[in-house]
């Protein structure tokens, strides 16, 4: 269980904080007949903005940014993180502030498994991978493709509480 944390951290002991998030409206989830929030420039952008205000550095764990190319597995990236829990997991937002960087790391820590999202910018899901008892492995974006889109539906929503910032974040249409 302790790996499966380290990927948001990078340390052994892992404090989930949760900063300024709306959690009755995530808690909501939308019916059948419910429209799911897109995640649109202006909404990534604001999440981007509320993520790297926040105050504690994090680090993305070294064999996640190896297992997705990011570098060679030896070296933890630096982030700023933002985490909050529902009934079904730890939904997490992991934004790297490595200099020159647009990744973006999405998770969902849930029962015995941590499934991770990697993106950047635009939204678009780039790789992602599950950590389990079996280890970390990647899985392909069509296996994750739905789960891909509920994480970002969620974000989105907060997305939407928070104050616009007026541009959208660069390199996006």
């Amino acid at each position: 269980m302790m790996n499966r944390a380290l990927w948001m951290s990078g340390m052994v002991v892992v404090v989930i904080v949760t900063l300024g998030f709306n959690s009755n409206a995530l808690a909501q989830s939308p019916g059948p007949s419910a429209s799911v929030p897109l995640m649109t420039d202006e909404l990534m952008s604001r999440l981007i903005k509320r993520t790297l205000a926040a105050k504690k550095d994090r680090k993305i764990d070294k064999r996640v940014a190896g297992i997705f190319g990011l570098n060679d597995g030896s070296v933890d990236l630096p982030a700023k993180q933002i985490t909050y829990s529902l009934p079904e997991g730890k939904h997490t937002i992991l934004v790297c502030t490595k200099v020159g960087s647009s990744d973006i790391f999405f998770g969902l820590v849930h029962g015995d498994s941590t499934d991770i999202y990697l993106t950047d910018t635009t939204g678009k899901l780039l790789a992602a991978a599950i950590w389990d008892f079996n280890g970390l492995r990647i899985i392909t974006n069509a296996q994750a493709a739905e789960k891909f889109k509920a994480e970002l539906a969620l974000f989105a929503k907060e997305a939407a509480e928070l104050p616009p910032t007026g541009t959208a974040p660069l390199g996006s249409n």
